[in-house]
């Protein structure tokens, strides 16, 4: 395996102690089914935070951030079942990996696969175990393997490696246009 994956993992594990113990705190004063919403949005916005940088998204940060608000507060005014609280969370992340680091349809369909796959396994270990923390070990652990799906190509993330590159181009053809002017008026 390979780096990208015992991050996660590591990250998988800290998201799902923080939520379970959140839970704990939380149970007893607002119900358990208000608690788990709250735990699933809390775990959904540390894995948002912590997977920007590592898909280097330098495009639409507002805009995830926007769009992920929008997403949580429609799931709080409609209030559907704890299902599809994750379900939400899962396909949001999914969509975000999707456009920022796999190239095509295929490796798009593997990493839904994978958001599939680790709604499953949640489910499961959570019938069979009642516990929450090897409920979300289990659903960050399978998510990790996302890091297996193929990413960008290399010609593709060699043009975006350096995100200077348009801006120098820009300002060579700014610079390049006021000389033009200033040769023009000086010698008009």
């Amino acid at each position: 395996m390979n780096a990208g994956f015992w991050r996660e993992a590591g990250v998988g594990f800290a998201l799902s102690l923080c939520g379970a113990l959140v839970h704990f705190v939380l149970a007893p004063i607002f119900g358990t089914a208000d608690s788990l919403r709250a735990v699933v949005l809390l775990v959904a916005g540390g894995y948002g935070l912590l997977l920007f940088p590592v898909l280097q998204v330098r495009v639409g940060r507002i805009v995830l951030a926007v769009l992920w608000m929008s997403l949580a507060l429609m799931l709080a005014v409609f209030d559907p079942g704890l299902v599809f609280w994750i379900g939400g969370q899962l396909g949001f992340f999914w969509l975000v990996r999707s456009l920022y680091r796999h190239d095509g349809l295929i490796a798009a369909a593997l990493d839904a696969g994978l958001c599939v796959l680790a709604l499953s396994a949640a489910l499961a270990v959570a019938s069979h175990t009642h516990s929450l923390f090897l409920s979300l070990w289990s659903l960050l652990l399978v998510q990790a393997l996302c890091f297996a799906v193929p990413g960008r190509r290399a010609s593709a993330q060699h043009s975006t490696d350096d995100p200077h590159a348009g801006d120098r181009f820009d300002q060579a053809h700014r610079s390049a246009e006021a000389a033009l002017r200033r040769l023009s008026t000086g010698a008009g």
